[in-house]
């Protein structure tokens, strides 16, 4: 697509390459403690597991949310104004359309692989304290497979955006085979529960944010207070509650917020 489109679309993935560090630091913090649980005929390694990707997936939701609000402005500190604000053009199904793009719109897609990214960083981990090296080879493969077939289907059409959706498929087609072994060697995970309270959170959360820049308010302003709603939504909707958050908030020194994850879980 040309040396601007590999531009614009390399500002946008440079956060996404900064976010990346925060599923590898915490991956590497809990790998030793998954190999111990691996070696056990208990079920500390699936619930180990299953902490992890539920705060993971807290954590992933409302950063992919509040940089979605604020692309624009952390597009104009990294790149400039020249990356913003970008006429394109795309042809879908013999269709053409023109809109106004640039990296901030690439970031904005991007930016929501994160949440299957991090969720995919301490799986595939988990699957090697399990010793499921091979499958993961194969799942790479079919990763990169994946992700060459799809960006050459669609960069012709639609440029870095394309190039942005297919980093999310991408990081789908790795996720259900490894889920798959997870489910084989581990233990089966309830999804629903981890995914639904912070969904609903982070979508209320985006509608503040919406709501408070509408009218007027500085969006870096309403970015912070809706992580706030965020946090309120978490508790209500259950996020903390089960008995691995229970034992999680047990781990915690004593204080308010060790009390908060007992109470609730």
């Amino acid at each position: 697509s040309g040396a601007a489109s590999v531009g614009l679309y390399s500002v946008g993935l440079k956060y996404l390459d900064g976010l990346n560090i925060i599923p590898s630091v915490f991956t590497m913090a809990v790998f030793p403690l998954m190999s111990r649980y691996a070696t056990r005929d208990d079920d500390n390694l699936l619930r180990s597991y299953v902490i992890s990707v539920r705060l993971l997936i807290i954590v992933s939701l409302p950063i992919a949310m509040s940089v979605t609000f604020l692309a624009e402005p952390l597009v104009w500190l990294v790149g400039g104004a020249q990356y913003i604000n970008v006429p394109e053009t795309v042809t879908i199904f013999g269709r053409t359309m023109t809109f106004m793009g640039g990296s901030d719109l690439a970031l904005q897609v991007i930016i929501w692989s994160i949440p299957i990214g991090f969720v995919n960083s301490v799986t595939q981990f988990v699957l090697i304290a399990v010793n499921q090296q091979h499958f993961l080879t194969r799942a790479f493969i079919f990763g990169v497979v994946f992700n060459t077939v799809g960006n050459l289907l669609l960069i012709p059409y639609l440029g870095y955006i394309g190039a942005a959706f297919v980093t999310i498929l991408s990081e789908f087609s790795l996720l259900f085979p490894f889920y798959y072994s997870v489910r084989r060697n581990v233990g089966p995970v309830s999804w629903l529960r981890v995914f639904a309270p912070p969904a609903v959170s982070v979508a209320v959360m985006g509608l503040v944010i919406f709501l408070l820049s509408r009218y007027g308010l500085n969006v870096w302003l309403a970015v912070v207070l809706s992580w706030v709603v965020y946090l309120v939504l978490l508790v209500i909707t259950g996020a903390f509650r089960g008995k691995e958050m229970s034992m999680l908030g047990e781990q915690l020194p004593a204080g308010p917020l060790r009390r908060l994850m007992i109470r609730n879980a």
